[in-house]
């Protein structure tokens, strides 16, 4: 039986989560584990001072009151259900501990931006993660793959191939046929004057991508200018539910100099994002 991790943020869980998360565990027929992340630095200290204990007194009680709150909205809706509390900054060695590689990760936004220790845990995983945040999804479930067959440290596209290979299985799972490859055409500034040229070259290299790994070209389509711009704008125009982005690893130097797109989006609040699973470039990628 499969396994679903859900990390939930801030003891909140929306309604439209809800019914995300119980889409997901019918298109998985998974068992569910759940975790609540209670990354507040005052449930890590002791505070003795009198000016103090009545603050202290307020949070504790407010954090019991909602905690208990979100165990009922847990039970009712995903029935023998346990939630786990995880207050450390290393609390992804619990859930890794827990789950095998492949076991889906869930990740629920919360109120918030993504904490600090959430976003650590991103960019050291292994394993596939989806990024859950307040927005619903549509009756049909649209998806977009986001392929960038250029680069260089990758130069048999595993990371492409890997979120082809997740978006079809993944609409398959939900049932959809609303779903399509996207590639973002940059142009740089100092080239806009071979804007024609690099445009057909980009279209060209990508469906040349599309017939290696037998994807129907009319799956892709295509966007333009910086990638994390025109991915987010293209998910809003045609309301798009879920973005499928290669997990790839970016060197220090890399990432100042050029960013990183799957960091960009993950700042978007509405978005809601599946990273693949990371693997070496050296490594031939499974079926």
């Amino acid at each position: 039986m499969a396994k679903l991790h859900i990390i939930i943020e801030n003891y909140s869980l929306s309604s439209a989560e809800i019914h995300k998360i119980t889409l997901l565990q019918q298109a998985y027929d998974a068992e569910l584990f759940w975790y609540v992340h209670a990354h507040d630095t005052m449930l890590d200290r002791l505070y003795f001072s009198t000016e103090l204990a009545s603050l202290w007194q307020s949070f504790t009680n407010n954090v019991k009151q909602t905690s208990h709150a979100l165990e009922q909205s847990v039970q009712q809706h995903f029935k023998n259900s346990t939630l786990s509390y995880v207050h450390d900054k290393y609390w992804g060695k619990e859930v890794d501990k827990n789950a095998a590689r492949q076991d889906l990760r869930i990740i629920t936004r919360g109120e918030e931006n993504l904490s600090h220790s959430v976003l650590q845990y991103i960019n050291h995983s292994n394993a596939p993660l989806i990024i859950l945040g307040k927005r619903p999804w549509g009756a049909k479930c649209k998806l977009v793959g986001a392929v960038d067959p250029f680069h260089s440290d990758d130069p048999k596209n595993t990371t492409d191939i890997n979120v082809y290979k997740l978006t079809r299985r993944m609409a398959e799972r939900l049932q959809s046929q609303e779903w399509k490859l996207l590639h973002a055409i940059y142009i740089p500034p100092l080239a806009i004057s071979h804007t024609q040229e690099l445009n057909l070259f980009h279209r060209e290299r990508v469906y040349e991508f599309c017939r290696e790994i037998q994807c129907p070209p009319k799956r892709m389509t295509f966007c333009g200018g910086n990638p994390e711009i025109a991915i987010e704008h293209y998910a809003q125009i045609n309301k798009v539910d879920l973005i499928v982005l290669g997990s790839r690893k970016h060197g220090i130097i890399d990432k100042w100099l050029n960013g990183s797109t799957v960091e960009q989006l993950l700042k978007t609040p509405h978005l809601d994002i599946l990273l693949t699973a990371s693997h070496s470039a050296k490594n031939n990628p499974k079926s």
